[in-house]
């Protein structure tokens, strides 16, 4: 017992010793492999671009921003470390820091490497604080008299020396040694202005401002490793987000806070000695400018007119116009010298001999209809007309003008118009009225403008200078409040109205009359009845809505990746870099392809147009065709398939084939992709006794991460994903397990789900399937080579000039002769004035001007000639619905071929026709 007791002893000892060495030897090289590049970044603090709070240790700015988003995408840990400019440097250059962002080229010497994207573009300001208001924006006299504190190491001196010579003021220069001490000095009151870049505190105020220059991140030369990543985060983050720095800039930068209006001694005397401002303005512009029903000029540009005589004190009187052309008229006879309500667009300045002010609103041309399709559209005739018409070319809208809105609204309310067409801020007011309860609206793309004042270029410069200070204290924020509070519809007076745009009035006003019908008659029942209808076609609104802004969001995501890889592509120089941009171009419209035909399946199963079609299949052989590009997706991620069907039928089934295979490829695609590296993906096929009609079970089981409780309860609605941390970084549409599902339930299978974060998901499928008895006959096999193709000869009808160019090229690497048509009367006319068997086949597109596809393959069957009955038509078009393809055979078409062309299966489709035509014409007595 002793001993038995020793050699246990013994025993436990080993396995502690070898444990130890496992975590000793083993972990560590796996945790090495899992933890990010640590980069140590110098962080100086610099107002807006880096901030630090001490009391809740947190960071801000532009620059922390920009520096997290490339950490992200390089996977990077980043260590802030405290630091001056001029240390940072330093420590930068000896290899104590990896990193720091805002490094001009002047300040790269000694041994520094530069990111090959800027990281942004700084001007040299002149500020001086809000407080101080004696000076305006370039006003030399006054910036003469300035204490202005330099830095000795900057490279922005010499600049602003150029800058005070060749305006000739010269301010009194201090210099400092730091950054730190030009503060302390401004703040003791040493000084009153200092230099900043543009990226400056609020609480200063710029009163010049010169020398715009990029900077950079910035590494230690000699470290490649650090500066390739660097260089690669940057510019994927500029291919996935091509406006991400200006959308950071404006989050830090823009001037949206109200400052003090300062005007200079030369401004004050122009207001003093010009007297009020004759303003041209729309009498029926609402909101934007309307005469109210005292006669009064109000809307935005009057409230933004009167907050500028409070600030300035410049007076303005006011003229009225009918309409935009009346109150360009009287701006350019000189009656007026001000038009409130312009478009910021220097060609348009430049026509009408005006000068405009800084942009005050953006907004959008929009359509406001019944959801009709017409094209014919009402345009309010205060429009600036000729702007309007150049915004909407290349639409396809048939335009008329119309005295005023209202008249616009009667067009379309009498079916006269199919819509308005107006601006955003006036589809947003009228909108609100009960009128327009019926009209909905929607952005016209790409037709968008600024507004604007515009001042005479004969008036005095100083009126320009005055309105642009003006607006720019004022602030983007307030400017913004006013334009949309215009467009709130405070005119809306009559009961109707009211009940519309005031929610608690409305409420009051229908309880009481509900309460008043309740007591004399049932038409409560009859009211709760609407409401549950109107809530019914509200949720299917809200739904639809939904629906939209999901799948544009997600198209716009590979589209993104298409449109940035071809411009790299395009401005690619090297061969072999440009064709692995172009495979990226294909990997993108591949997913956009998937989101398409997911999308379309949605669609048609919602519609009740997926039918399914029955045909004979090798069960087999539908297996393989699943389990092949599986296995191949499975190894490129480093996890295990196994496929179990020892218990499956192997022989002929009857079934729509394409719906079991998207069922189980939507199944292991997911298993795939929520599964890690090294993880255990499963297939298991069996034929089952039959169980409600179901004989076949699918069961596909991964070790994954698992889904949760609560996600199980929607995962099969689209587009609803789950964005749990486990599942960060995968990428997928949402649509996969709403089509298995529906498809399941067309085929009145069942679908459950057994999941748990963590361990796994496992999906049952149950379907029936129908056994074919063996007839002996062996399916035609699939063509091995395309010799027989070699000189055929085919006739291509494709409107689409891209279109034609990437099938000729297609066909022409077959080996094959090709003859285009525009469409299909000029391809039913080549063809009958062809020899006859001069083509062999003829690819025909659907829709085309002139004569479509279908008529023209009915025209080319019915022409008297031997070959006009065999030659075999195949469609090639994007219509791909079942009744499309329906609709081809009825018109005498052989076979439909789904756009975009997927090059293999038209090769075989092409050799199966030509087949089949060979052995007609050998029947018929046609040598071919």
């Amino acid at each position: 017992m002793a001993f038995e007791g020793r050699a246990c002893r013994k025993t436990a000892f080993m396995i502690a010793v070898f444990c130890a060495f496992f975590l000793l030897f083993c972990l560590p090289v796996h945790a090495e492999g899992t933890e990010k590049r640590k980069v140590r970044v110098g962080y100086f603090t610099l107002a807006n671009f880096q901030e630090y709070d001490a009391s809740d240790r947190s960071y801000r700015g532009y620059g922390y921003d920009y520096l997290m988003a490339i950490a992200q995408y390089a996977g990077w840990h980043c260590e802030l470390v405290p630091v001056t400019y001029e240390d940072g440097l330093k420590m930068l250059q000896s290899g104590e820091l990896d990193l720091m962002n805002y490094v001009y080229p002047t300040d790269s010497t000694g041994g520094l490497s530069l990111s090959s994207l800027a990281a942004g573009e700084s001007w040299t300001n002149l500020v001086v604080p809000v407080s101080n208001a004696s000076v305006s924006y370039e006003d030399y006299d006054a910036i003469s008299g300035l204490t202005v504190g330099l830095n000795y190491s900057s490279q922005l001196n010499s600049a602003f020396v150029d800058y005070c010579k060749d305006n000739d003021c010269m301010p009194r220069l201090i210099y400092y040694h730091t950054e730190e001490e030009v503060d302390k000095a401004l703040s003791e009151g040493k000084i009153t202005a200092r230099l900043s870049s543009s990226i400056s505190d609020l609480s200063m105020r710029t009163v010049a401002k010169f020398s715009v220059s990029s900077y950079y991140f910035a590494t230690t030369r000699g470290n490649a490793d650090l500066l390739a990543e660097l260089n690669s985060a940057m510019n994927a983050l500029k291919i996935d987000d091509p406006y991400f720095q200006e959308r950071l800039y404006s989050r830090y930068h823009s001037q949206s806070v109200e400052q003090q209006t300062v005007i200079s001694d030369a401004e004050k005397n122009y207001i003093s000695a010009h007297g009020p401002v004759a303003v041209s303005y729309v009498t029926d512009w609402t909101p934007v400018s309307y005469e109210d029903r005292n006669g009064r000029f109000s809307g935005a540009m009057r409230d933004l007119l009167d907050l500028i005589t409070e600030r300035t004190g410049l007076a303005f009187s006011f003229e009225e116009a009918e309409n935009s052309k009346a109150a360009l008229d009287d701006f350019s006879s000189g009656k007026t010298e001000l038009m409130a309500g312009f478009p910021y667009d220097f060609a348009w300045a430049d026509k009408n001999n005006a000068n405009i002010t800084f942009p005050l609103y953006s907004v959008t041309l929009q359509e406001m209809s019944k959801g009709s399709g017409n094209a014919i559209a009402a345009v309010p005739q205060d429009s600036y007309q000729e702007f309007f018409s150049r915004e909407l070319q290349g639409t396809s809208y048939t335009y008329y003008r119309y005295k005023d809105m209202a008249s616009c609204l009667r067009a379309v309310q009498d079916g006269t118009a199919a819509c308005v067409l107006a601006d955003s801020l006036q589809t947003a007011y009228y909108q609100k009225l009960v009128s327009c309860r019926g009209l909905s609206s929607r952005e016209i793309p790409g037709a968008a403008f600024q507004l604007a004042f515009a001042a005479s270029d004969r008036s005095d410069p100083m009126l320009l200078s005055i309105l642009n200070k003006s607006i720019y204290s004022i602030g983007s924020a307030k400017i913004d409040e006013i334009f949309k509070e215009a467009s709130q519809n405070s005119q809306s007076v009559s009961l109707a109205d009211q009940l519309y745009s005031n929610p608690g009035f409305a409420g009051w006003f229908y309880s009481l009359l509900g309460f008043v019908i309740a007591a004399v008659t049932s038409m409560l029942i009859y009211g709760r009845r609407i409401h549950a209808k109107n809530r019914e076609i509200e949720k299917a609104a809200a739904a639809k809505s939904e629906f939209l802004s999901n799948i544009s969001h997600d198209m716009r995501t590979p589209l993104n990746g298409i449109m940035g890889y071809t411009n790299l592509a395009l401005k690619e120089k090297d061969e072999t870099a440009a064709r692995e941009y172009l495979k990226k171009v294909r990997i993108s419209a591949e997913f956009l392809l998937s989101l398409i035909n997911d999308t379309l399946d949605i669609s048609k199963i919602e519609s009740g147009k997926y039918v399914l079609q029955q045909e004979k299949t090798n069960a087999s052989e539908l297996l393989q065709s699943i389990t092949v590009p599986i296995q191949s997706i499975a190894d490129a991620r480093g996890i295990h398939f196994l496929v179990d069907s020892n218990d499956m039928y192997h022989g002929e089934i009857l079934v729509d084939s394409l719906n079991p295979k998207k069922i189980v490829l939507n199944l292991l695609s997911n298993a795939i992709k929520f599964t890690p590296e090294g993880g255990t993906v499963e297939l298991h096929i069996s034929q089952i006794p039959p169980v409600n009609g179901c004989n076949c079970r699918i069961v596909v089981k991964d070790n994954g991460i698992g889904i949760s409780k609560e996600f199980q309860k929607k995962m099969f609605e689209p587009f609803t994903q789950e964005h749990a941390p486990q599942s960060k970084g995968t990428v997928g549409t949402g649509l996969g397990l709403s089509i298995v599902k529906r498809i399941v339930t067309m085929m009145q299978g069942t679908i459950e789900v057994q999941s748990e974060p963590g361990k796994g998901s496992a999906f049952t499928v149950q379907i029936p399937v129908t056994a074919v008895r063996e007839t002996g006959e062996m399916p035609e096999a699939a063509p091995e080579n395309t010799a027989e193709l070699q000189g055929r000869s085919i006739l291509l009808c494709e409107d689409n000039e891209m279109n034609r160019e990437i099938a000729t090229a297609i066909l022409n690497d077959l080996g094959i002769r090709v003859t285009s048509a525009e469409n299909g009367r000029q391809g039913e006319e080549l063809f009958l004035s062809a020899p006859v068997w001069k083509f062999d086949l003829i690819l025909m597109d659907l829709r085309m001007p002139v004569m479509n596809g279908l008529d023209a393959a009915r025209a080319i069957r019915a022409a008297e000639r031997p070959d006009a009955a065999l030659i075999p038509i195949i469609a090639m078009t994007a219509d791909a619905y079942n009744d499309d393809i329906m609709r081809c055979m009825q018109a005498g078409m052989n076979a439909h071929n789904m756009k975009p062309v997927d090059n293999e299966v038209l090769k075989r489709e092409l050799v199966r026709q030509f087949r089949m035509e060979d052995a007609a014409r050998k029947n018929s007595g046609v040598q071919p």
